[in-house]
């Protein structure tokens, strides 16, 4: 019957499974036969398949059940397969179970049982417990291995701490366990956070000279985020006489990891993408582009943006719209409305106010319905370059499209209207907000009760200022 029931597809349930074992394994311990069976591996077949059908609650419920009712003694290695899919589980609260069963163990924990524990607390952030594990397993006479460690070196890398990181790694050398790539790794990552690079590159050239460990992807990628976080804060303090030395570095490494047959992965690329195009350096962010294009990638949609942002912001119109022409107007990214509202802003910004109509105009052809946000983009567009007729012409629109202004549009047409003194625009606009549920921002209604104690505006209007606030 045990026998049917591991090769049943899908298995049984706990209870089923259960109730033949609490029948069959009392039976066959009164007959002292039992380890002459092969019931021990029909318990581990049948846990080891809960766990592959990610049924691992149930795995630790039949567990506790085989502990609670003494049916059998569970090895060290059916307590290991079950806390590590609870660690495995993406439900936080599955990490308590583990440490449960891991309490209540009647055998031995060796050093798989620690290694999943401590790994599975450092994926949710439970660093205190983790540590104490592991002080636990260094006390006990369990060898700890190189996984052991790097678990531990990488939650101390993850804190910031790399004064208590390289103590560690005396502690294995003592032990006489060498470091491999994965330690390194995240010693170096913790570098490249903090935006150590010079220390970074050294512990590489120590892991090569003295180890023989050659840098792999993530020893890469950890540089080349490194040195783009690096031109990122220059960047911001406008240290720009430092910004090339940072880049020619980032280039360096991806050169070289391209010789080593080594790719970033996306989040790299569109990180090394966005510092060139800050730093102007257009012919190194193009041959990077073409580099994740070629691949089947393209960049994010917020790094767009940003790129996007930052060109028209520095007056940079011929180069982003070369960005924007190589990816394609019918391109998923260029028909995406927050693109689209970047650029038109941009266009509006550099006095283009007649390809932004253009583009504005052509997006119906293109199937594409413009969104509140864009409507807003031009009618904005059109206030600041004294465009007003253009402006309510373009809010008629939207209301006719049925794509209802929101809070900024009004606040803000009501603003421009009170400055270019339209006040009979105001008046039908305050109308529309109270019947649409809108309301006044603090500027805005400021300029109102100013508009109206200076006589511009009629003081029976008041009463409708005051509901909308």
């Amino acid at each position: 019957m045990l026998e049917k029931m591991t090769r049943e597809d899908p298995l049984p349930c706990v209870d089923d499974f259960t109730h033949i074992l609490e029948v069959v394994i009392p039976l066959l311990v009164n007959q002292n036969v039992f380890y002459k069976t092969s019931c021990v591996s029909y318990i581990a077949s049948f846990l080891v398949g809960l766990v592959f059908e990610d049924r691992s609650h149930e795995a630790y419920m039949f567990l506790n059940k085989l502990i609670k009712h003494k049916l059998y003694q569970p090895t060290t290695l059916m307590y290991n397969t079950v806390i590590i899919a609870l660690c495995d589980n993406p439900d936080k609260t599955m990490m308590d179970d583990a440490l449960k069963l891991y309490q209540e163990m009647v055998s031995q924990p060796d050093v798989v049982t620690y290694n999943s524990l401590v790994s599975g607390l450092c994926k949710i952030r439970r660093w205190a417990k983790a540590y104490f594990l592991l002080k636990g397993l260094l006390d006990k006479d369990i060898s700890p291995d190189v996984e052991t460690f790097n678990i531990l070196i990488n939650t101390i890398c993850c804190q910031g701490r790399l004064q208590v990181a390289a103590h560690v790694i005396y502690m294995m050398h003592q032990r006489g366990i060498s470091p491999n790539i994965a330690t390194y790794n995240s010693l170096i990552d913790a570098h490249c956070v903090k935006g150590e690079m010079d220390k970074a590159r050294s512990l590489v050239n120590h892991m090569v000279s003295n180890h023989h460990l050659a840098p792999d992807t993530a020893t890469y990628t950890s540089l080349l985020n490194g040195y783009c976080n690096d031109y990122d804060k220059m960047d911001e303090a406008n240290d720009y006489c430092k910004d090339d030395n940072k880049m020619d570095d980032a280039m360096l490494i991806y050169h070289e990891m391209n010789e080593k047959g080594f790719k970033p992965n996306c989040v790299t690329y569109n990180r090394m993408i966005q510092s060139c195009f800050s730093a102007e350096r257009f012919e190194d962010a193009h041959k990077l582009l073409d580099d994740v294009l070629a691949q089947g990638q393209t960049l994010y949609t917020n790094t767009y943006c940003d790129i996007l942002h930052d060109l028209l912001e520095k007056q940079l119109l011929a180069e982003a719209l070369s960005l924007y022409d190589l990816l394609g107007e019918d391109s998923k990214l260029n028909s995406d409305m927050s693109v689209l509202e970047v650029l038109l802003d941009g266009l509006f910004d550099c006095g283009e106010h007649d390809f932004a109509r253009e583009l504005f105009e052509g997006l119906s052809a293109r199937g594409l319905k413009p969104t509140p946000g864009i409507y807003s983009s031009m009618i904005c567009g059109f206030c600041e370059e004294g465009l007003m007729n253009d402006a309510k012409r373009m809010f008629l629109e939207m209301e006719e499209n049925h794509c209802w202004p929101t809070t900024d549009t009004y606040n803000y047409l009501v603003l421009v209207y009170l400055q270019n003194k339209c006040y009979d625009d105001v008046k039908v606009l305050l109308y529309k907000m109270k019947r649409q549920k809108h309301y006044l921002y603090k500027s805005t209604l400021s300029m109102l009760r100013a508009s109206v104690a200076a006589g511009s505006l009629d003081v029976t209007l008041s009463n409708l200022i005051k509901k909308l606030v």
